[in-house]
């Protein structure tokens, strides 16, 4: 199952970065610093270092295909009795999907893929726990692009990404997961 998910994101996003872009359209492409918080019911993990990025088609004045590819990572190191804990979380999605966007700077997104989420416990130097987990997403988001120069625009977005983790997933035990994502960057205009 997690190869099938992992592989029509992969064959999605190939396709529209691969699509030969429309004579009247403009492509773009953005990257940016995020921040995402992680939730499971009862408990949050902040993901302070992050990157996101993306690549967009136009297919009509105000409509885009957009590939989207984010990554962040939380390390929290500490005690617990007499034993010295090192933890890392990192998660990576990829996904395909739809951006609205208006003239004035606006846009809405919304985005379907994969999230795959991986935990290190290490305790006292030796390796304790690496569960991981690949499930399915949507991620609806909005956000504002400034133009600062003819081809550069100052992004910044905000989003909310659901996440459906499978029965035999190793990190969540039938949770409910969600995170919210905020990342501020710069998109460029290739054409």
């Amino acid at each position: 199952m997690r190869n099938a998910q992992t592989g029509l994101v992969v064959v999605f996003a190939g396709a529209l970065l691969c699509a030969a872009p429309p004579a009247f359209g403009q492509s773009e492409a953005s990257v940016a610093y995020q921040f995402t918080r992680l939730t499971v019911p009862g408990e949050s993990v902040n993901f302070p270092v992050g990157v996101a990025a993306d690549y967009a088609h136009a297919v009509s004045s105000n409509v885009r295909l957009v590939g989207v590819i984010d990554w962040g990572r939380a390390h929290v190191a500490g005690q617990v009795e007499t034993f010295a804990v090192d933890t890392r979380m990192t998660q990576l999605t990829m996904g395909g999907g739809v951006r609205v966007v208006s003239s004035r700077g606006p846009y809405a997104q919304a985005v379907a893929g994969v999230a795959r989420t991986s935990l290190r416990v290490i305790v006292d130097g030796v390796s304790a726990a690496e569960p991981a987990s690949t499930d399915f997403m949507f991620a609806p988001s909005a956000g504002v692009a400034i133009p600062v120069a003819t081809r550069v625009r100052v992004v910044g977005e905000v989003g909310f990404r659901f996440i459906w983790p499978h029965a035999s997933s190793d990190l969540y035990f039938n949770e409910s997961v969600h995170d919210v994502h905020a990342l501020v960057g710069a998109r460029i205009r290739l054409d």
